[in-house]
Order: structure tokens, then C-alpha cells, then sequence
């Protein structure tokens, strides 16, 4: 769930937004995940929305044990929740199933309003010009398992939002915005 250089934080706006490069003065914004065949172990297949809660509970897991045992009592087992960036009370993942490629629900928020005369724009949550922000949003090709074999769903795309809350009005409000009113599943976390 991570990337390089400052666009993996970003779909890639070149395929929503053709108008936002015509002058040519725009930096480039994203980038569009596809795998290639030699990763295949790597693939993660997707059922359900549930199979990355699964997973990122798994995950959890596993790096709590590899503490214990090879950190032995250096570290807690249970984290440090000041420390410890992706401890389920400081970050948040939600997820959809999209049709296709083109098909993001998200992406518009970054650029105007998500309900009414909300908006998340340049926001501490999305960021702006030198302000990292605490949201990450992308795209992955969907892969199932279909008799025993993982195969790629044609088109679909599971769409993510990854969200460090702070305690914002604007961060809350939108937190109760994707609980309430959109197709997003909270697939991990609390906070």
C-alpha cells in the first residue's frame, strides 16, 4: 500500500482531468498501478472488500509477533501508538470496488466539493504546496481467485482512501461523510 516519489499518494490525473495539463504549466499529479506478470506471488485477491481487512488485521498480527520475537522485550508487543504510524487508532482505510479504471468516486473531492458546499480542498487532510497531507487515494487492479487460480476481473479496480485523522473539523466531517453517505467500506481502523 505504498509507492515512491510524491505521486503514489495520487491516482493518475491524467486520465480524469485532460483539461488540468492543456496549458502545460500543471505538474504531473499520481500515477496508475498495473502489474506485471513476474509479481504474480505478490497479487493480493480481493473477493470481497472484506478479504483487505483480513489482511491488514493479518498484517498486524504477524509484525506484533516479529516483535516479540525477535525485538524480545525491546519493543512492545502491542505498539506504540505514538510511534507507530499504521497502528489501527491512527489510520483508517476504506475501499470500493470500482467498474472500471475511470470509474473513481473520489477523485473529484480532491478538486471541489464532496457534499454540498463541503470540500476538502487544500485542507491539512489533503495537503497543499509544501504541507504533506494525510490522505492517500488510489487505484489497484482487482484480482480474484477462480478455481484455484488467481485471475484479474477484466476492468474493476479496487479504489482506496487511506486516511491519518487528525481531529479537524473539516478531517471529522468528512470521516462522517464516507460513513454515512457514500459507497465506501471502512475496511481498517478506528481513530
Amino acid at each position: 500500500m505504498g509507492g515512491f516519489g510524491k505521486s503514489w499518494r495520487r491516482i493518475d490525473h491524467r486520465m480524469f482531468f485532460d483539461e488540468y495539463f492543456d496549458k502545460g504549466n500543471k505538474p504531473m499529479i499520481g500515477c496508475h498501478w498495473e502489474f506485471i506478470s513476474p509479481s504474480l506471488k505478490f497479487y493480493f485477491p480481493v473477493q470481497e472488500l472484506t478479504d483487505i481487512t483480513k489482511f491488514l488485521v493479518n498484517l498486524h498480527t504477524r509484525i506484533k509477533n516479529w516483535v516479540r520475537q525477535t525485538q524480545g522485550q525491546k519493543l512492545s508487543p502491542q505498539g506504540a501508538n505514538w510511534r507507530e504510524a499504521w497502528h489501527p487508532n491512527k489510520v483508517q482505510v476504506w475501499g470500493r470496488i470500482a467498474e472500471d479504471e475511470f470509474d473513481s468516486r473520489a477523485v473529484d473531492w480532491f478538486h471541489g466539493n464532496y457534499s454540498g458546499s463541503r470540500t476538502i480542498k487544500q485542507s491539512d487532510l489533503t495537503g497543499k504546496m509544501g504541507k504533506i497531507g494525510r490522505i492517500w487515494h488510489r487505484m489497484y487492479p482487482r484480482y480474484i481467485v477462480v478455481e484455484g487460480r488467481i485471475k484479474r476481473v477484466p476492468q474493476e479496480y479496487i479504489e482506496l482512501l487511506t486516511i491519518f485523522p487528525d481531529s479537524s473539523e473539516k478531517t471529522q466531517d468528512f470521516l462522517g461523510f464516507l460513513a454515512q453517505s457514500t459507497e465506501f467500506e471502512k475496511l481498517w481502523g478506528g481513530g
